[in-house]
Order: structure tokens, then C-alpha cells, then sequence
């Protein structure tokens, strides 16, 4: 499906979203999901995408509104694709980091300089820049600080998505720059909740961290008569279910909507991944996130659930923290925030 001739010379700007999309993980499709839908209703949108053709299959959107990443390795340098995004980038007034953990390095400096690069090119041909509902936290390397303090430099406006980000960026001189605001998947409706009784959703990604004191307490519930299933919402989860897990049945969703309606019929949700815990919060199911992360426990926090950190995961504290697992707050108020926000964009 060709872009039309109204589309074109009728629409009052064109915007890019970049993010981590094409990368199958269902948070990020989601967060591309919400923000593709509602900013579509006032700009010509365009998408860059790491497999443009899982991109342009997953969400419908026309292949011509579907670009690469710009090029970050000869591969990609000589595979030419980045000419169209370059051209892209220069027709546009408006690019928008949308949404996620993109700014870490916790598992190298890469991001950081994928990203930052995307912010650089991108302001170079004229775009005005705003980085929407990501999430950031004290970097580990020197290089990673300068060249983020340079990108966010370029960068007219930051809403993050945690009030650690918030006080993180706030504390590095941004606060003029700053908004403080949520993930985007609060604007999916909130499903109702109709679980089986003792059926609880795990999730565990790949991180630093024993997995042993998961195993053992995921056995008992199961000799307690729980209904335990798996959901790995990465393909990265997999490899950590088959390593760990293979005592648990396991369920890969194929999109957070369907993620949503699974863990809706389960009482209890217990997990790692953000948008794993995000789908039960809005699912009604009642939750407590293993917080790996910075972001993780800031959005729970912001719901009034418990986390339990990763120091203290041995098989007493899972069990205590599985106890006070409860039903999220505050998920209408967030949804109002996603809404306003994107009809500031």
C-alpha cells in the first residue's frame, strides 16, 4: 500500500519514531504500537526499525513509512538502506526516541552510542528532538557519561518514565529539559480480570544473577498445588526457561494485547521484564516484579506494589514478597498522563 497524495501535502508535519523496534520483544512493539496509533492521528509518521519487515507485518503500517536504523557496522553501512533514512530524517521536523531503557549501559557502551548517534545525526538535519517515556539511570562508564551528556545536549525535551529518572537527569543539570511521565502501554485499555485461583505467571530474563533460589521457590509452589506458567515475552526468555525452567510449561505471546488476555486469567504474576509486569498491572492480575533495574521498581512503586531487589533473592524472600502480592493502583491516573502527553508531541 503506496502513501497517498493527501497524506503527503495535507499532514501539518512529519515525525520519526526510533527505538529498539524490531527486536521482538513485546514492550518495545507495544510502546511502538501506542505511539504509531495516536501520533498518526496529527503527523505523517515514519518508523525506524532493526527488521523493517517484522515492523511493517506486526503493526500494518506501509512499507514506505518503514526505515532503517542508521548504519552502525559495515553490514549495514553497505547494505545502503540508510540513504532512504537520511532522506527521511531531512524531510521530517520532528524525531521521537520512543520509549524504553534505550540510554544504559549496563551490558556494554553500545546503546549509548547507537543511540546518542541517531540523536546526533538526527539534529544535524534539522530535527527537533524529544526523548518520550524512557527510562535512565547512573551509567557505569566515563565514556557513556560524556557522550550521553553530549546527546542530551542536542535534545529539546526529556519525558522519562520513573521518578528515578526524573531525580537522576535533575541531578545532572536537566531539570529545564525534564517532564516526568509513564509508560505508553498505560493507554492499552485495562482488561478484566477473570483468574483461575492459584495460577501464577512467572517471567525471568537473562541478567546477572542466580537462578537457583527461583527454581526452588517456583518447585514449591508447584508441590503446593500452584498452576505455574512461564511467559517470555523475548526470545531471550527461552534460553533462561529451557536452562532453568523446563518444569513449567512455557507460553511466548505473539503481542502485548495477547499477553494482556493470558495473564488476565491468572490470579498471580511474578516477574522480571517491565512489560510483563506492566500487562498484569493492567490485567488486574496481582503482582510483585523482581526489580533488576531502576525502572522496574520505579513504575511498581508508582502503582503501590511490591519488588522484591535482586540482593535479596534467596527462596525465604521470594515466598515472603509472593505473600504481598496485591492488585496495582493508579492505573487510570497513569493512563490520563500518557494521554496529555501525547497530545503535547
Amino acid at each position: 500500500m503506496g502513501i497517498s497524495f493527501i497524506s503527503v501535502f495535507y499532514m501539518v508535519e512529519k515525525i520519526v519514531l526510533i527505538g529498539s523496534y524490531g527486536a521482538s520483544n513485546i514492550g518495545d512493539e507495544a510502546m511502538l504500537d501506542v505511539l504509531y496509533t495516536e501520533l498518526s492521528k496529527k503527523y505523517f509518521v515514519s518508523v525506524l526499525s532493526g527488521d523493517r519487515n517484522d515492523t511493517v507485518r506486526r503493526h500494518n503500517i506501509e512499507s514506505e513509512r518503514v526505515r532503517a536504523h542508521l548504519p552502525f557496522g559495515l553490514r549495514s553501512f553497505f547494505s545502503f538502506q540508510w540513504l532512504a533514512t537520511v532522506k527521511t530524517l531531512f524531510q521530517s521536523k520532528k524525531v521521537l526516541f520512543g520509549g524504553g531503557g534505550l540510554f544504559v549501559d549496563d551490558q556494554g557502551i553500545k546503546a549509548i552510542l547507537l543511540w546518542s548517534y541517531h540523536v546526533f545525526i538526527s539534529k544535524i538535519l534539522g530535527n527537533e528532538v524529544i526523548i518520550f517515556a524512557n527510562s535512565f539511570h547512573p551509567l557505569q562508564s566515563g565514556v557513556s557519561k560524556k557522550v550521553l551528556s553530549l546527546a542530551l545536549s542536542f535534545v529539546e525535551k526529556i519525558i522519562v518514565r520513573d521518578v528515578q529518572s526524573y531525580e537522576y537527569l535533575k541531578s545532572l543539570g536537566y531539570e529545564h529539559k525534564l517532564e516526568q511521565g509513564v509508560d505508553p502501554v498505560f493507554f492499552y485499555d485495562i482488561s478484566s480480570c477473570n483468574p483461575a485461583k492459584k495460577r501464577v505467571a512467572v517471567n525471568f530474563r537473562p541478567w546477572k544473577m542466580r537462578y537457583e533460589s527461583c527454581v526452588e521457590w517456583s518447585k514449591q509452589k508447584q508441590q503446593e498445588g500452584f498452576d505455574l506458567i512461564f511467559i517470555a515475552s523475548d526470545v531471550t526468555d527461552v534460553e533462561i526457561h529451557e536452562k532453568y525452567f523446563k518444569h513449567i510449561p512455557m507460553i511466548m505471546p505473539s503481542s502485548f494485547s495477547e499477553m494482556q488476555i493470558i495473564l488476565s486469567r491468572c490470579e498471580y504474576a511474578y516477574g522480571m521484564r517491565l512489560h510483563f509486569l506492566l500487562a498484569a498491572i493492567l490485567s488486574g492480575s496481582k503482582v510483585v516484579g523482581i526489580s533488576y533495574s531502576s525502572k522496574v521498581s520505579g513504575i511498581l512503586q508508582s502503582c503501590e506494589l511490591p519488588f522484591i531487589r535482586l540482593a535479596d533473592m534467596k527462596k525465604s524472600h521470594l515466598e515472603y514478597f509472593f505473600k504481598q502480592a496485591t492488585q496495582a493502583k493508579n492505573r487510570e491516573k497513569h493512563k490520563e498522563t500518557i494521554k496529555r502527553l501525547l497530545k503535547h508531541v
